[in-house]
């Protein structure tokens, strides 16, 4: 007779059972395998950016780099793929990666140094990680462990003609010959900051570094202190409510002895140059020797402190430009060995139809008298006249960059 009886309960529960405890055993050997298949997609497509960096450094010209695609970058590798991707690349001037940031929000990776290929014990898993530890790659290129990049080396210079007809003034009395070329600034050297060094400076904060409209040049550590992490930097121009601006006069202020409480409304807003700042924007205003009292019609006045209220740049001072320049700079052709701060002033033509107005003012005080100091390109050098004239004097903004927001 057939017997036709099935498996008991009894038998399938321990039948399941077996099933679930070999499940439970191999289930993380599966799940290693999958992790470690991800872990090597992710190690590929670092060493594919890798690749590309260093690629795309030779078609570039053999510069020092920053390669990103946070949002609304325009310095973007020429990769297809993974769209989570989000990658940080710096690559100095010799075609050494030396940071590499790169995350798919699963796993992240973060190196410093000379990188030639990846170490997958480096790849992290971003769950497992505190928040401050997660890596972050946004629009501004701020990055966990990394400072934003304010400033980059110039890959060009800007120049002018020397029109000017007295040979004793201007570039003529600089030793140009008329019609010929100047060069202002220098593309420097690598991993050195030297005084009119050139850079283009995303001060607005929109991604991009203009080398036309955001120009500036090295001048000295802030305040001349070279123990400071921060640098000062000067606009290739004057300017007008913070815009580009060769042909406007301003007078420095309405009392001398009150700083330039006039002439710091034209300086850019913090509206304006958002990506940067002021340390402190209150300043004693001191002379050119440092000292803080100013004489006027045989009488002694406190100079003040001053308060670039709501403002991301400030005026440059005499301290700065003698640190860097040369200890010549009051004498005709003084600032000869720094020409970069003649750049859209009558330095280029002498004459009196001249597109340009003679200087910009500075900070600081003639140490005896109240006369307030000035950069003249007419006389290459520096020059004085009292606080209120507004017919031949401009602004042009100075601006404080930490040395670790420079990319040089």
């Amino acid at each position: 007779m057939k017997n036709n009886k099935g498996f008991t309960l009894v038998e399938l529960l321990a039948v399941i059972a077996i099933l679930a405890i070999l499940v439970i055993m191999a289930l993380p050997a599966v799940l290693r395998m999958f992790n470690q298949a991800r872990i090597d997609t992710f190690s590929n497509e670092i060493n594919t950016i890798l690749r590309t960096a260093k690629q795309q450094y030779l078609l570039e010209g053999g510069n020092a780099q920053t390669w990103t695609n946070a949002d609304g970058s325009t310095k973007k590798l020429p990769l297809t793929g993974n769209s989570k991707l989000k990658y940080y690349v710096k690559m100095n001037g010799n075609g050494q990666i030396t940071k590499l940031q790169v995350t798919n929000g699963e796993y992240q990776y973060s190196k410093s140094g000379i990188i030639e290929d990846v170490v997958k014990n480096d790849i992290k898993v971003v769950s497992d990680l505190s928040e401050e530890d997660k890596l972050v790659i946004d629009g501004s290129g701020l990055n966990s462990g990394e400072e934003k990049i304010i400033c980059r080396r110039a890959t060009s210079l800007h120049t002018s003609i020397c029109k000017a007809t007295d040979n004793r003034y201007s570039c003529r009395g600089a030793g140009f010959e008329d019609n010929a070329t100047i060069t202002y600034g220098s593309l420097g050297t690598n991993g050195t900051l030297s005084v009119g060094d050139a850079f283009d400076c995303d001060v607005n904060g929109d991604g991009t570094y203009d080398s036309n409209t955001e120009r500036f040049y090295y001048v000295s550590p802030k305040d001349a202190d070279t123990s400071s992490e921060y640098v000062t930097l000067i606009y290739y121009n004057n300017v007008t409510n913070g815009i580009s601006n060769s042909e406007d006069a301003y007078s420095y202020g309405d009392v001398s002895w009150e700083g330039p409480n006039v002439g710091y409304l034209q300086l850019p807003t913090t509206s304006q140059w958002s990506n940067v700042s002021l340390t402190e924007s209150t300043r004693q205003i001191k002379t050119s020797d440092g000292g803080v009292v100013v004489i006027y019609d045989e009488s002694s006045y406190n100079l003040s402190t001053f308060t670039y209220e709501n403002r991301a740049a400030r005026f440059l001072t005499y301290q700065e430009i003698a640190n860097g320049c040369s200890d010549n700079i009051t004498r005709a052709n003084g600032l000869s060995a720094c020409l970069f701060l003649l750049e859209n002033t009558r330095f280029t033509n002498s004459t009196n139809n001249s597109p340009y107005i003679d200087g910009f003012w500075l900070e600081n005080y003639v140490s005896t008298i109240y006369y307030v100091n000035y950069v003249s390109g007419l006389f290459n050098k520096i020059s004085s006249n009292t606080h209120n004239v507004n017919n031949y004097i401009g602004v042009r903004p100075a601006i404080e960059v930490n040395k670790k927001n420079i990319e040089y």
